[in-house]
């Protein structure tokens, strides 16, 4: 997900249109979350962890790095995917939300890879999954989601936009020099070796890709019941 595509539903005011101002331009990367556990909770697998969110009703706890942002609205689509409930605990920042798994604190979160993954190779917390449509290279024995829940694919990206306008041959000009860097085996290494995923675009091929996303995270935003003045 990206504010590009989120932002248009989160927000009640905006200073621009998330449609109309913006040229896409290319696709840069795709980053997964991970699903991670406090190592005290028994639940091992996916389908273990979904059990117990059943049985627990809504008492398991979740930490996010904030309202609306990628870690908050991956567990609401798992909420969704899964048809179980859980508490939702929001924090300023991604370490705020370890550190509280570690306190014990919290249950569980769906957060950067590249954050929680050496934290979990740590065994400071227990990895359950990654939120991608594929397994991750950089850890290939960790299942997908959705292995589990089919059709479950959640993944952060980052892209690159020209103002509304910008003529055709710079966009056209500035996305061939995406592909061709982005294609560099020294950057496609560096990226996989954090769970990225270089996934350069043309430019109409990236608007496909935005309006694609954009039903799927306006349902998961309204599920969320969250809005930001």
């Amino acid at each position: 997900m990206s504010g590009n595509v989120i932002n248009g539903f989160l927000y009640t005011k905006l200073p621009y249109d998330v449609e109309r101002d913006f040229q896409p331009v290319s696709l840069l990367v795709h980053l997964p979350n991970l699903l991670v556990v406090n190592t005290k909770l028994s639940a091992k697998t996916v389908p273990e962890l979904i059990n117990h969110l059943k049985a627990s009703d809504g008492k398991v706890n979740y930490g996010s790095s904030g309202n609306g942002t990628s870690s908050h609205l991956s567990a609401v689509m798992f909420q969704l995917a899964s048809g179980t409930k859980m508490t939702h605990v929001p924090f300023r920042s991604t370490a705020d939300e370890l550190n509280s798994m570690i306190g014990g604190h919290i249950d569980l979160a769906i957060d950067s890879m590249t954050t929680l993954w050496p934290q979990a190779q740590a065994g400071v917390v227990r990895a359950i999954a990654v939120t991608s449509a594929k397994r991750v290279p950089t850890a290939p024995e960790l299942p997908t989601i959705g292995e589990t829940l089919n059709g479950f694919s959640v993944s952060g990206w980052q892209g690159l936009f020209a103002p509304a306008g910008t003529p055709r041959p710079i966009v056209d000009k500035i996305a061939a020099e995406v592909k061709r860097i982005f294609e560099l085996p020294e950057v496609v290494t560096a990226l996989k070796n954090v769970g990225g995923e270089p996934s350069p675009l043309s430019p109409d091929e990236f608007a496909q890709f935005i309006q694609s996303e954009r039903p799927k995270w306006r349902d998961v935003v309204k599920a969320s019941g969250v809005q930001v003045d």
